[in-house]
């Protein structure tokens, strides 16, 4: 599973930056846009 997929666990719910990498997006709206 992808970081940006799933549910955040951190304070307010933010995006946890430090563990976003670059390769983590292409992945992630790939499988998003197939939801649509």
């Amino acid at each position: 599973m992808n970081i940006l997929t799933e549910k955040f666990t951190t304070p307010y719910h933010s995006a946890p930056f430090n563990d976003i990498k670059n390769e983590d997006f292409l992945p992630a709206f790939k499988e998003l846009i197939k939801k649509i």
